[in-house]
């Protein structure tokens, strides 16, 4: 009587605690891409400088004040930068932070996993741009914040500070991506190779200065006003981006 009843409750508390996590393709897809990324220390410094800069600036000068940080890097009218330019400088450090440029290539032999799962090349494509934006949007949350709590200004520049570095963040994911698609590295014996000396990883960061410069560029050359310089650049960089998330699915490299 003793074991049938230890048995019984034994199988009872067993049946009461079992429990069946269910993920959507996309979720899980997700977090494995974030966990592969949050595993690998030089993953993260090498991806996401930028945003940890960007992240500590704002949170001092949220906490200490303009004018402190101002003294301590030696950056003079670092608040008058901020007033009219705060959305390129936001932007500038989002850019230089990119995930996507190596996350195929870091499957490397593992490849095979995504090939023979029963996902859609759109859930794959979006779950590591997915995990790109999440990281500049910590920095996005940060920096936007100070701004708004630190300068004045005006209807035309919130919006600005809202959308460009929005822009930027997507373009330079979607762009990284197909790079990376373009020029695969498989085969490779450390991590670093392909974060940083890749193919892919090169030309998107050459992309990302390219695209910083360019609206300095048109401001001085063109004599166009910043408002209408981050209004065209933002246009051309939605409209890459279409075309490129578009290719990008049409190349299975899931097949």
């Amino acid at each position: 009587k003793i074991h049938l009843f230890l048995n019984r409750s034994f199988q009872g508390k067993r049946d009461a605690n079992l429990t069946i996590k269910i993920k959507t393709p996309f979720r899980a897809l997700f977090e494995k891409e974030l966990r592969r990324y949050l595993d690998s220390s030089s993953y993260v410094i090498n991806t996401s400088l930028g945003i940890m800069v960007l992240c500590f600036v704002s949170c001092g000068c949220i906490l200490f004040g303009i004018s402190n940080i101002e003294n301590l890097f030696g950056i003079s009218s670092l608040e008058l930068i901020l007033n009219q330019y705060g959305s390129l400088v936001i932007a500038s450090f989002l850019i230089m932070s990119c995930t996507t440029s190596s996350s195929i290539s870091l499957e490397g032999n593992n490849l095979w996993i995504l090939q023979s799962s029963p996902v859609s090349i759109v859930k794959v494509v979006n779950s590591k741009i997915a995990v790109n934006i999440l990281i500049h949007f910590i920095g996005y949350f940060f920096a936007v914040t100070m701004i708004f709590l630190k300068v004045k200004l005006n209807v035309i520049q919130m919006i600005l500070v809202l959308v460009v570095p929005i822009c930027y963040s997507l373009f330079i994911s979607i762009v990284g991506l197909y790079l990376n698609i373009r020029y695969m590295k498989l085969k490779w014996n450390d991590e670093i190779s392909v974060i940083k000396h890749s193919t892919a990883a090169i030309l998107t960061n050459l992309i990302a200065i390219f695209m910083i410069a360019v609206p300095v560029i048109m401001m001085i050359f063109l004599h166009l006003s910043y408002q209408v310089t981050m209004l065209i650049i933002c246009t051309l960089m939605l409209i890459v981006c279409q075309k490129l998330y578009r290719v990008s699915l049409s190349i299975n490299f899931c097949k």
